[in-house]
């Protein structure tokens, strides 16, 4: 049976007056807008929903869109949700332009990145620029797609990976949810269905991680021999040892149970 050794956290982090990011953790996540730090960790079998999402909007907009998309999801909690996910996002995506109508049209969105685990396997959506990564065999590997000008810069091969990673458009987000139906269309990325095994790591992370600390570095944090909570802690940690200017929101889901077979079986002709 496959069981998920799940550890969240949410930080505020050294600058930012509220905490603006949340996390979804198989239906827990942080409800209340005084909870600037909240951790939640859990043991899950089988499989389930873990997502990450970045509020946009300053004061307690941002906020709340991040929670709009957290609750929404909470909905879709047992359902077969590779098959709902265009519902899904639909949906959050319309009470956040709700919000934004009740409150003389003031901007407002979030980002999401998305796991989910089934069958053995899991599938990665996301929307905006928060991250999910596996790691396996001692590599780090990016399942998500960064929607941002820098990186459809890179794309059209204007800019490097390397010149990426401090442009002024980094951050400039090219999809997200809080977009009116008339303004855009909005498309997720979706990764290939991964077969996980025990020993498997899968990372999620808001850019607040990611700013603050290079693929290498998480990389050689998850290499440890720690629980989930022990890498997710570290990785918080380091980030806000390294700045911290943004909030920080990671997840960390450690695989047991699916041990892969390193046998080959020959038949005799």
């Amino acid at each position: 049976m496959l069981k998920l050794e799940c550890c969240m956290i949410t930080d505020i982090g050294n600058y930012r007056k509220n905490n603006e990011d949340n996390f979804y953790l198989n239906g827990s996540y942080k409800r209340s807008a005084e909870d600037d730090r909240y951790e939640k960790c859990d043991l899950v079998y089988k499989g389930g929903i873990f997502a990450v999402c970045d509020g946009m909007g300053g004061e307690d907009f941002g906020e709340k869109s991040a929670l709009l998309v957290i609750e929404t999801l909470k909905a879709y909690q047992g359902k077969d949700f590779n098959k709902c996910f265009d519902e899904y996002i639909n949906q959050a995506n319309l009470k956040i332009c709700d919000f934004m109508k009740e409150n003389n049209g003031r901007r407002s969105g979030s980002t999401l990145a998305l796991v989910c685990v089934f069958n053995n396997s899991i599938v990665s959506y996301n929307i905006g620029d928060s991250r999910v990564y596996l790691f396996r065999h001692g590599k780090l590997s990016q399942l998500s797609e960064d929607h941002t000008r820098a990186a459809q810069m890179v794309k059209m091969g204007v800019l490097s990976q390397e010149q990426a990673l401090t442009h002024r458009d980094r951050h400039i987000l090219t999809q997200y949810l809080g977009i009116f139906p008339d303004e855009m269309i909005i498309q997720a990325h979706k990764s290939d269905e991964i077969e996980v095994f025990e020993g498997d790591i899968i990372v999620l992370c808001s850019d607040g991680l990611t700013d603050m600390l290079s693929d290498v570095e998480i990389g050689t944090v998850l290499k440890s021999e720690k629980k989930a909570n022990e890498h997710a802690r570290m990785l918080k940690d380091m980030a806000i040892e390294k700045g911290g200017k943004d909030n920080i929101t990671v997840g960390v889901m450690k695989i047991y149970g699916n041990k892969k077979n390193l046998w080959t079986r020959f038949k005799k002709k």
